[in-house]
C-alpha cells in the first residue's frame, strides 16, 4: 500500500490499521466505493481524529489470506485514483 502512495496513520503491528486519507469527503467516498466492492472499512473523521487526519480503518484477521489482502490493496488502489 505504501508503494501505491498510501500512508498509515500510525506505526503499528496491531490488526486494526488506520490508513490516512486526510479529507473527510474523500474518506466517505472511498468508504462507500469499497463497500460497493464488497469490502467493509470504518471511516474515522473529526472530532474523533484532528481535522485533516481523516482515515479509514481496516481490520486484518487470521482468516484473511495473502490473496484477500492482495485483492484489498488492488481494489483500494484502483478506487483511489
Amino acid at each position: 500500500m505504501i508503494k501505491a502512495g498510501f500512508v498509515f496513520a500510525a506505526d503499528s503491528i496491531h490488526p486494526i490499521q488506520p490508513i490516512l486519507i486526510g479529507d473527510p469527503e474523500k474518506t466517505q467516498t472511498l468508504t462507500r466505493k469499497l463497500l460497493q466492492a464488497g469490502i467493509l472499512v470504518t471511516p474515522i473523521s473529526y472530532p474523533v481524529v484532528p481535522r485533516g487526519r481523516d482515515e479509514i480503518r481496516v481490520q486484518i484477521s487470521a482468516s484473511h489470506t495473502k490473496n484477500d489482502i492482495g485483492i484489498f490493496v488492488k481494489t483500494i488502489t484502483n478506487l483511489n485514483k
